[in-house]
């Protein structure tokens, strides 16, 4: 008895141990996914529909090569997918449950019906703001400008890369997509850029989820583009598609900036 209560003396006469204990005890709930995990949350992406591209390559981000905090308490769906979104504009690592509330019912977060839920939720924040930004002059003007505001250098894609735990990042692109008919469209998409082991450049593409899709990189004097081939939704057919890429996390930091706080009443 003398000797427990000497250490909870001790412990609590010393700040910085007791940090130190606690830092630890909250590393240990905190598991690094194993690559069997990285490939369930892969197999249960959605596949891309009613534009949810944004809300697709977030989720994807955020799950992927991240940490699963084993002790913390289940939440909904909605929390979590407000934590990645808000977490595309900073970068930061998001910590999320094993499993999630989906409508009403508890279900893994790595679910079908999970990453579906968290999918359609960020996408949806995502265009409440586009389009409240669409609804003025000034709105528009940001867009244009953040658009026009890409990937420079592949030295530059490179360093972004190299900064992320797992060398994966989301982009959004502007270029355009072509259909085996020969037609083509100017688009707007979203997707992941990675870079694998022997140091090549591979895409997640929302239109086809959870393959890793090897991609070609075109230098122009002052910007970069990125193409690959794949599969388009759910139509059977395949298209290949050329981006400009717009770093996603200036995209948001510039562009989609939450509305100034009220000032604090004193």
């Amino acid at each position: 008895m003398r000797t427990f209560l000497l250490t909870v003396v001790l412990v609590i006469c010393n700040p910085a141990h007791a940090q130190e204990v606690a830092s630890n005890a909250q590393a240990a709930a905190v598991s690094k996914l194993t690559v069997a995990q990285r490939q369930i949350i892969l197999s249960n992406l959605p596949t891309n529909s009613d534009k949810r591209c944004v809300g697709i390559a977030a989720v994807t981000e955020a799950l992927l090569g991240r940490t699963e905090n084993l002790e913390q308490d289940v939440i909904p769906a909605e929390r979590l997918a407000k934590t990645i979104y808000d977490h595309i504009a900073t970068g930061k690592a998001v910590t999320y449950p094993r499993e999630l509330i989906v409508n009403g019912k508890q279900s893994p977060t790595n679910s079908k019906e999970s990453l579906a839920q968290l999918s359609s939720l960020v996408a949806d924040l995502y265009k409440r703001d586009y389009f409240r930004l669409m609804q003025t002059e000034p709105g528009k003007e940001r867009l244009l400008t953040a658009q026009d505001r890409g990937i420079a250098t592949q030295a530059e894609l490179l360093r972004i890369l190299a900064a992320d735990s797992d060398h994966l990042a989301v982009f959004s692109g502007a270029g355009w997509r072509r259909f085996p008919d020969g037609t083509s469209n100017r688009t707007y998409h979203a997707f992941l850029v990675g870079k694998d082991k022997q140091g090549k450049l591979f895409i997640y593409d929302p239109n086809e989820p959870g393959k890793a899709i090897p991609c070609q990189l075109f230098k122009k004097p002052n910007s970069i583009t990125l193409q690959w081939t794949c599969r388009y939704r759910d139509t059977g057919k395949n298209t290949t598609q050329r981006y400009h890429l717009i770093h996603q996390e200036e995209y948001f930091r510039l562009i989609l900036a939450r509305r100034p706080k009220p000032p604090v009443e004193q």
